[in-house]
């Protein structure tokens, strides 16, 4: 079990993932400049479903980019795609 969780937004994500492995999820998305991600959307899902992965890596002690022990990340649909959104350059604020 983590020690610590961390709540990930587009401001700390690059601090425990490399950019190019989560900009990865958006090949092949088209996103509208004046719509954005939807936080239901299917890459959204796919996002969330790349950081449980990542937090059952963690458990079993596989080295990945993050390089923490014992952290647990979460995330909100809305945090999830605001991040994707920051990542693949379709937002600056």
């Amino acid at each position: 079990m983590a020690e610590r969780r961390v709540r990930l937004t587009f401001d700390n994500v690059a601090d425990y993932f490399d950019d190019g492995e989560v900009r990865r999820l958006l090949v092949g998305v088209t996103v509208d400049p004046g719509q954005g991600i939807p936080p239901d959307s299917p890459v959204v899902r796919r996002f969330l479903e790349w950081l449980r992965a990542r937090n059952a890596e963690s458990e079993e002690e596989v080295e990945y980019v993050c390089q923490e022990e014992d952290v647990e990340f979460v995330c909100s649909p809305y945090e999830a795609a605001l991040i994707l959104e920051h990542v693949g350059g379709h937002r600056n604020d």
